[in-house]
């Protein structure tokens, strides 16, 4: 049984326990986001398509900032209209919090970038309806890097000091993710397979998840890399991903207001999502494959299976393929000595600005 500190604790206890109920296991309710995605976004997409806009909607997508639109070629109405509607935050945005979520990443940048790659993307993976949308999005497939590169560029968007100030780079980010996933949406509806499912590709449900991998599944394995997070970090931590989700198109009811309430969520969704697909296989042998192909630390390639096994559980490993029921890896005793010889693998510690300068130049070379 667990102890609550104090009165208020045991308030936030019953509210994360009855938030676990909404969606316990004789509820159909998260069935129904299966049935919804994001329908602004989803509008937006099918007039570009239906007034051959395609050139403006690249050129949205290559915005660096507000700023940028008026020199660019874009002249869609629907485009701009959608570029400026909606850029403000939920009146239940706590700024202290995001503050400290923010400060958070920054500091330990390394760290959360390392996670994305070695155990989100990996575990999204696993949710086998899920992963065959992303295997059908070519850009995926064939492109492993600037899938990569999309995704590192839009969280360390949103975690600069100013990002949701008006006309910050944060809004921007959301709203080309925002496409993005509309236009996936648009030529995966039409994919055989996807059809057979009768739901919406990248739906609610897919989204909260996808959200979770970020936020929550990230912060639960931190400890094992040693970094330990106060719970009121991770509290802010799950906030601030809760008010991103928001802007993306997620429904509040599937965003978590602290990490307890993460922790039911993203139990019901894994319990509901995750199995074994071929496609959840193969999305992870590319991602290993890239990583052998570019990270330049050998050590860390030869270490990029047990880490992986290590960071995301014997389940989700057996799910994605990289682990047999019953297996033995030897390689895989080293990881509990990991924050000992994390440094061996990890790249250089490197400062936030530094690793944004990084990135804006792997951009623009592609």
């Amino acid at each position: 049984m667990q102890v609550c500190d104090s009165v208020n604790d045991q308030q936030k206890l019953h509210k994360s326990i009855m938030y676990h109920r909404r969606f316990d296991s004789k509820s159909n309710d998260l069935d129904a986001f299966r049935q919804s995605a994001d329908p602004i976004a989803d509008q937006v997409i099918e007039l570009i398509i239906r007034n051959n806009s395609r050139k403006d909607l690249n050129a949205f997508f290559l915005l660096k900032s507000f700023d940028e639109i008026h020199s660019s070629a874009i002249r869609e109405k629907v485009l701009i209209d959608f570029l400026y509607e909606g850029n403000e935050l939920p009146n239940w945005v706590d700024d202290d919090k995001v503050r400290k979520a923010t400060e958070l990443f920054r500091n330990n940048g390394n760290e959360f970038l390392f996670m994305l790659g070695i155990v989100s993307l990996p575990y999204c993976y696993a949710a086998a309806k899920g992963a065959l949308s992303l295997y059908h999005t070519e850009k995926i497939r064939k492109n492993t890097e600037a899938r990569l590169l999309d995704t590192t560029s839009f969280i360390v968007d949103i975690m600069q000091k100013e990002a949701f100030s008006s006309g910050g780079l944060g809004f921007l980010a959301v709203k080309q993710v925002r496409l993005r996933h509309a236009l996936a949406r648009y030529y995966l509806k039409n994919v055989p397979e996807i059809k057979v499912l009768d739901e919406v590709p990248i739906n609610q449900e897919d989204m909260a998840g996808t959200n979770l991998a970020f936020s929550y599944v990230a912060l639960r394995e931190m400890p094992k890399i040693g970094v330990q997070i106060s719970q009121k970090t991770k509290d802010a931590y799950i906030h601030f991903w809760s008010f991103v989700g928001y802007l993306l198109g997620i429904k509040e009811i599937l965003l978590p207001k602290n990490i307890r309430e993460a922790f039911w969520l993203e139990k019901r969704i894994a319990h509901r999502q995750f199995s074994t697909s071929k496609e959840g296989k193969e999305l992870t042998g590319q991602l290993i494959n890239h990583y052998k192909a570019h990270i330049p630390n050998r050590a860390t390639i030869a270490l990029i299976k047990p880490l992986m096994r290590y960071l995301l559980g014997e389940e989700v490993s057996e799910i994605i393929g990289m682990r047999s029921k019953g297996g033995v890896y030897p390689q895989d005793a080293l990881m509990k000595f990991l924050p000992i010889f994390k440094r061996v693998i990890f790249p250089p510690v490197q400062s936030f600005e530094t690793i944004v300068a990084q990135i804006n130049q792997r951009k623009n070379a592609n």
